[in-house]
């Protein structure tokens, strides 16, 4: 069999799910990344949405509905539903904080071989707090162990110092920090990175 990407870097919800995978099940998984075509923005359902919020947070002092609506225009109407919801997420997530644009860290997840991709969409100041969020989109609740994860992998991975990481989840409004010991997740998550990487190069062995 011929892949179609050895790329050891991916993305987050890529190994996030790898992790959440029982059993032979994780060999299946890096099986579709391994035959996955290549990304397109097309077929990332809140892209448009996403760059809007990173854009118009960091350009302008005032962020209102009108602002962030006028990406409704540019989608399908299918979408627009699900797109205002999340706006009004977004917008509720904002009220009553005192917050301002910064730049977020680079934040590139490293372990043997492989490589994940969890740059925070966008940094802010929060009340004085340096902040680095990772937006979350979709309609089934985050699981706390995912997020204790996925923020313990932002901690361990930031290319500046003195932000906090968090999640949010925008279609809620709220914002998420770790509650578990980063170094207790860190050592699983690790162990997990290296059977990925083992398994990978069994199945490219094998192909």
């Amino acid at each position: 069999m011929k892949y179609n990407n050895i790329n050891p870097s991916i993305g987050l919800t890529d190994f996030i799910s790898f992790v959440n995978q029982p059993g032979v099940k994780k060999i299946t998984k890096i099986d579709s990344i391994l035959n996955r075509e290549e990304y397109h923005p097309k077929k990332d359902y809140y892209k448009k949405l996403r760059d809007r919020i990173v854009q118009v947070t960091r350009s302008e002092s005032e962020i209102n509905q009108d602002k962030l609506a006028q990406v409704l225009d540019e989608i399908s109407p299918k979408k627009t539903g699900h797109y205002e919801i999340l706006i009004k997420g977004y917008l509720k997530f904002l009220r009553g904080k005192n917050v301002t644009w910064i730049d977020p860290p680079i934040s590139l997840w490293k372990h043997t071989d492989l490589v994940v991709r969890v740059n925070p969409e966008i940094g802010l100041d929060i009340n004085g707090q340096k902040t680095a969020v990772k937006l979350y989109f979709k309609k089934d609740k985050i699981d706390i162990e995912n997020i204790n994860m996925i923020l313990s992998m932002m901690k361990y991975s930031f290319d500046k110092e003195g932000f906090v990481p968090a999640i949010l989840d925008v279609r809620r409004g709220k914002i998420l920090y770790i509650s578990g010991s980063p170094s207790t997740y860190k050592v699983f998550i690790e162990n997990e990175a290296t059977l990925f990487c083992k398994l990978m190069q069994d199945l490219l062995a094998a192909a």
